[in-house]
């Protein structure tokens, strides 16, 4: 398949998934040092102490980066795959993969913060 083959709105729905990659991978090589309200990982739980919220900034980041590279993956594959998928078809699914990482990173961060700070 010839990339000038790929409508280019199927491109697109790549680009959410590239900065949060991006922002992700920022983020746990440099993580807000300072409990604030701008910016970070900003939850209750996390913000309860400062041992918290050094653990809850890498550990989202983390799976922010990692989780959206595998959605760059999992969208590249279906655009190679199934070349006749309509364009509404693959915006759902990368809306999907969005929603599931932004939640997924909330969950599981949340849960491990739990888990460790009580």
């Amino acid at each position: 398949m010839e990339i000038s083959n790929i409508p280019w709105e199927r491109l697109t729905m790549f680009l959410p998934l590239v900065l949060i990659a991006l922002t992700g991978y920022y983020f746990k090589n440099n993580p807000p040092k300072k409990i604030n309200k701008m910016m970070g990982y900003r939850t209750k739980r996390s913000m309860k102490s400062q041992a918290s919220w050094d653990f809850a900034q890498v550990y989202s980041s983390g799976l922010l980066f990692t989780w959206s590279l595998a959605g760059i993956v999992g969208l590249a594959l279906q655009l190679y795959t199934q070349k006749a998928t309509s364009s509404t078809s693959f915006a759902f699914t990368g809306i999907s993969v969005l929603l599931a990482i932004v939640i997924g990173t909330v969950y599981f961060t949340e849960k491990e913060l739990k888990k460790n700070f009580g």
